[in-house]
């Protein structure tokens, strides 16, 4: 399934990064999307190691066996996210590792989803975490450059697997920097068609879904009924559900902090 999210202006992508008001700032979606469990902070990196020395032959059997893995239902979608978050680093230098891995690897499934995961890191590093009224033409110019890098890896990506389940997910994200409300949802159900039991899937998208994206609690409710008459795991939906209590705190100071506007 091929969406084209057209890049936005660096206007229009200020506005919908965090819709998005100058009131209130970014979230860094690598903090809440990308980041892997505690011991992945003192581990040694495999998959890094090998794409810095250009082993590439054994980093593309690696990381397509975890990808065959999940394909084959050994492995669930938060388990294959983990082992790909070792590409959300945003090193400049390493640009042509990745260049040198895919012209090593054409048809690659995971060197094309590696790459776009280091654009998409490095993307929502440039544009950062300040208020959108901190926030300069440049970063914006800058993030936008990334994502479409990273659209084009991913997109492409589709093609190379049967059960591309990671691709939709970055792609959600980025119809979400865009504003493309539309898309987010076309992306989701064409990622639970291939696996309808995937998470982080809906766990992207449900992040699409909250107040400052241009969501509102009653529609993270709504998608929190779906996904449970989806037939998802308790596990899984308590992960949804304390997004939603995330949500509900988030929406309680904004109203405290309104209040204390108001008063003064």
């Amino acid at each position: 399934m091929k969406i084209r999210l057209s890049p936005a202006s660096p206007l229009l992508i200020a506005i919908c990064c965090g819709l998005v008001t100058a009131a209130f700032p970014a979230r860094a979606l690598a903090e809440t999307e990308l980041a892997g469990p505690q011991e992945k902070k003192i581990e040694l990196r495999e998959a890094y190691t090998l794409l810095q020395r250009q082993r590439y032959e054994v980093l593309d059997a690696r990381m397509n066996l975890f990808q065959k893995a999940y394909r084959d239902g050994a492995e669930d979608d938060v388990a294959l996210l983990r082992q790909f978050n070792d590409f959300a680093f945003t090193e400049p230098d390493m640009a042509a590792n990745f260049d040198g891995w895919i012209k090593a690897f054409p048809n690659s499934y995971a060197a094309h989803l590696a790459r776009g995961i280091y654009y998409f890191k490095s993307g929502v590093q440039t544009r950062g975490k300040k208020y959108i009224s901190r926030t300069t033409n440049a970063q914006v110019q800058g993030m936008t450059a990334y994502l479409d890098r990273a659209q084009q890896d991913f997109q492409d990506s589709l093609a190379l697997d049967s059960k591309p389940i990671l691709s939709y997910r970055f792609l959600i994200g980025i119809a979400t920097e865009y504003g493309k409300k539309d898309a987010d949802r076309q992306l989701l159900d064409a990622a639970l068609k291939l696996d309808p039991k995937a998470i982080t899937v809906r766990r992207r998208y449900m992040m699409s879904l909250e107040t400052r994206w241009g969501g509102s609690l009653d529609q993270m409710l709504t998608f929190q009924k779906e996904s449970r008459k989806a037939g998802i795991a308790d596990e899984q939906m308590q992960s949804l559900q304390a997004m939603i209590d995330k949500e509900r705190k988030w929406l309680a100071r904004q109203l405290s902090q309104s209040d204390q506007v108001s008063s003064d």
